[in-house]
């Protein structure tokens, strides 16, 4: 059998799947999984390589629509038993002409939640027209693993496990630069560095360091994010405090070598969360206005400090957007009620 899963997603997002991953080799031992993928945040690198993933697909959504078109007939030959569709890596364009393809299933998720209206005459299209097609609905309040593993569901006779726990492929190689044996990995950004009403203010975590190293003179603090990150950050006064800067200058197994070895990783909601939940090392999530129910690090070693202001889970159930909320609130407002001492305490808790 030949599995195709759109991948058009982050870093994070896809380490979300990888239960739905597992979970098709468990039920179908022989099955072939590609992925198609165009985003260049990383989801295609976390199974690279992997016994997880047979062929990997790189295809760029800003493609013209002829070149799209050209793209989908030239996977027909594939002859996809199933070609699923989740919810948040699957372009219009995808859903569109997905037809195109041939494949003998298709099962998609259907997102009846506060759409507006033209993602209610989406939805309909969807429905009148998707003749091979399962639907799958987008339950509010359900975590984003769980919301994958239901796409399976339309091809299951029988009731399946559902193991939750995420996992990414690397190996363990000589970095090419050097790092000391006690440190504590800080994420400052998200987002890949675009403006998002979930960051911490940068400041906080200068305070962070700074009290924490009175105690732990031992400890060290490494950066770590992608060139976006890098960019965000470039002029703030926290990359002069003699901190390791590792912004922008890691690959995905570089990322994993380093958080794999780190004592702590402090994180927002983002993909290097993720990744420290998918390692299973101690976390120390930041949340605000984000969807935790959705997205929350579920592994035991992993520790989550909301910050509860008007902006808390104010995008719940896609009510509102990142974009929305940063046009209504100041900078690191949504963010602000989580105190230095709160983050701190929980630190001293994860290393006792």
């Amino acid at each position: 059998m030949k599995f195709l899963i759109s991948a058009y997603t982050g870093l994070g997002n896809f380490i979300l799947k990888t239960p739905l991953i597992r979970a098709i080799h468990e039920q179908f031992p022989n099955v072939e999984v590609d992925l198609l993928c165009g985003c260049p945040w990383g989801a295609e690198e976390v199974l690279q390589h992997s016994k997880w993933i047979n062929h990997i697909y790189w295809y760029p959504p800003k493609k013209g629509i002829s070149q799209k078109i050209y793209m989908l007939k030239a996977l027909r030959s594939v002859k996809y038993d199933v070609v699923f569709f989740p919810f948040d890596s699957t372009p219009k364009f995808m859903r569109f002409t997905a037809f195109l393809l041939n494949a003998k299933k298709i099962i998609s998720h259907l997102n009846l939640n506060n759409q507006s209206k033209g993602g209610n005459l989406r939805s309909t299209f969807s429905i009148l027209f998707g003749l091979n097609t399962s639907f799958v609905p987008i339950l509010t309040g359900r975590h984003e693993s769980e919301l994958n593993l239901d796409l399976l569901e339309p091809l299951l006779t029988t009731p399946a496990e559902r193991n939750l726990q995420t996992f990414v492929h690397w190996k363990k190689e000589k970095l090419p630069f050097n790092l000391p044996d006690n440190y504590i990995v800080l994420q400052l950004a998200a987002r890949n560095g675009s403006p998002t009403p979930k960051t911490w203010d940068p400041q906080n975590f200068f305070e962070i360091i700074t009290r924490w190293q009175k105690d732990h003179p031992k400890d060290f603090f490494v950066l770590v994010g992608d060139k976006g990150d890098a960019e965000f950050l470039l002029n703030m006064p926290i990359l002069k405090t003699g901190i390791i800067n590792l912004l922008g200058m890691t690959n995905f197994n570089q990322l994993c070598n380093v958080i794999n070895d780190s004592k702590i990783v402090i994180s927002h909601d983002s993909g290097v969360m993720h990744l420290a939940n998918a390692l299973q090392i101690p976390l120390i999530a930041l949340y605000g206005p984000t969807d935790f129910t959705r997205t929350a690090p579920l592994n035991s070693a992993s520790h989550i400090i909301q910050s509860r202001n008007e902006c808390w889970a104010r995008m719940y159930s896609f009510r509102e957007s990142e974009d929305d909320l940063a046009n209504q609130y100041e900078d690191y407002y949504c963010m602000s009620s989580i105190s230095v001492d709160s983050v701190l305490c929980k630190m001293s808790e994860c290393t006792s």
